[in-house]
């Protein structure tokens, strides 16, 4: 899957939300398990996205069903997640907190 400079934008800040509440874990096993119904999620996605927008304004929530729709996608975010992680981790490492 080839993604653009925006969607890859809009994943990295996913990840950095994740990470900065310290979910990685719960993130990365809640991905993996969605894996399977990945089509299914994103549609769900679009059919919530008018209650969504009541309650709150996401400019990237397009994008993120998009990505969500494919299994790569998926892939894509959990290492995305994982990458921040390990950033996180050295910078505790290295006394950068």
């Amino acid at each position: 899957m080839k993604i653009s400079e925006k969607e890859l934008e809009t994943i990295t800040e996913l990840a950095n939300m994740v990470v900065n509440r310290n979910m990685t874990v719960p993130a990365i096993l809640f991905l993996e398990a969605y894996r399977p119904l990945s089509f299914i999620g994103s549609q769900a996605m679009l059919v919530f996205k008018p209650v969504v927008s009541l309650i709150r304004s996401f400019k990237s929530y397009d994008i993120l069903q998009k990505i969500l729709e494919e299994r790569d996608g998926i892939e894509i975010v959990i290492k995305e997640i994982e990458r921040i992680e390990r950033e996180k981790q050295k910078g505790v490492k290295n006394g950068k907190v």
